[in-house]
C-alpha cells in the first residue's frame, strides 16, 4: 500500500497508481483538494482525506511507499521539516521507499520569490544534504535526479515561464535508527 502526501486534486496519485499498480491513499492539508480528488477517484485508489502531514492519522509501518510531490518544500523551518521526516518514517515499513519530488536549491532565489508570490504560498527548496541532516539517520539516500522544467506563472501583462530545477530523491526507511539513537 502507498501514501501520496500533498496529493492535491489527485493527478500525481493516479499517475503513480497506474505506474506501480499499488493501492494508494492520498492526503492533502486542504479539505477541498481532497474532496476534488475523491470525485476523480478510480480503482486502486483507496481514498483521499484531509490531514496534516506532521500528524498523519495512520498506524506505524503501514506503507511500502510514500510519495511527496510538493509537500516538503512548503514546510518551513528545520524543526517542522524534521517532524515531517519523523512522521513519514513512522508510517513507512522498514525498507519502504520515500519518493521526494521538490524544487531544488539550484533554482535562483529570485525565482522562488516569484513562485511564492504568484501562488500565494511559501516555497523553500531542499537538497540532498539537508534531507540527510534532517532525517537523522532514519533514511538511506538512494539517489537523486535533477530535472529542469519551465513553470508557467501568470503575470499582470503577459504569461511568464520560469526555469525551475526539480529534484527527485529516492530514500529507503531504515529499520533501526543510525546516529541520533532512539526509535520512532
Amino acid at each position: 500500500m502507498a501514501l501520496d502526501l500533498g496529493s492535491g486534486a489527485g493527478g500525481f496519485t493516479r499517475r503513480l497508481q497506474g505506474m506501480t499498480g499499488m493501492d494508494f491513499v492520498g492526503v492533502d492539508y486542504v479539505v477541498e483538494a481532497a474532496q476534488m480528488a475523491a470525485s476523480f477517484s478510480r480503482a486502486g485508489i483507496i481514498g483521499y482525506l484531509a490531514a496534516d502531514s506532521l500528524a498523519l492519522p495512520f498506524r506505524e509501518k503501514t506503507f511500502d511507499l510514500v510519495s511527496d510531490r510538493g509537500c516538503l518544500h512548503h514546510i518551513e523551518g528545520r524543526k517542522r521539516r524534521e517532524r515531517y521526516l519523523r512522521e513519514v518514517h513512522r508510517v513507512l515499513r522498514p525498507g519502504g521507499n520515500l519518493l521526494l519530488v521538490g524544487m531544488g536549491e539550484r533554482t535562483p532565489r529570485r525565482w522562488w520569490d516569484r513562485i511564492a508570490s504568484a501562488l500565494f504560498v511559501n516555497v523553500s527548496p531542499f537538497g540532498s544534504l539537508e534531507i540527510e541532516r534532517l532525517s537523522q539517520g532514519r533514511f538511506e539516500h538512494l539517489g537523486r535526479k535533477d530535472h529542469l522544467a519551465w513553470m508557467p506563472l501568470s503575470h499582470r501583462f503577459f504569461p511568464l515561464r520560469i526555469p525551475v530545477n526539480f529534484q527527485v530523491h529516492r530514500l529507503s526507511a531504515r529499520s533501526a535508527i543510525g546516529r541520533g539513537g532512539g526509535s520512532c
